[in-house]
């Protein structure tokens, strides 16, 4: 988990990686920081990995982990299995399963 807060905190919200324009690239490390504030502990001690967390498709924005899909939305509520929230501008459920995509790196390692 201190690994994570590192990690996070050497990327810089004026510097975007993996291709995302600067609006999208402030979003996905605005809630990666706020997933890591208010979930990372109980959610490493539940086994999410790094991955499952901050984790990125470069080629498939919004379709990797959990930061990467909330859009800000903070109506998360998460299992030892799933994270829960609803979408922010349509009120729509949407959801990710710890291990849903074996392998995915967190953001910080895909560049």
């Amino acid at each position: 988990m201190r690994n994570w807060r590192v990690a996070l905190d050497a990327l810089s919200f004026r510097a975007p990686l993996h291709g995302l324009e600067l609006p999208r690239w402030r979003q996905v490390l605005g809630d990666a920081h706020w997933l890591l504030d208010h979930y990372a502990d109980r959610a490493a001690r539940d086994g999410w990995t790094g991955g499952d967390l901050f984790g990125l498709l470069p080629e498939h924005d919004g379709w990797g982990g959990v930061a990467d899909r909330l859009r800000s939305s903070r109506s998360l509520v998460m299992t030892a299995d799933t994270a829960r929230w609803r979408r922010l501008i349509t009120d729509t459920p949407d959801q990710y399963s710890r291990g849903e995509l074996p392998g995915i790196k967190p953001l910080w390692e895909t560049r």
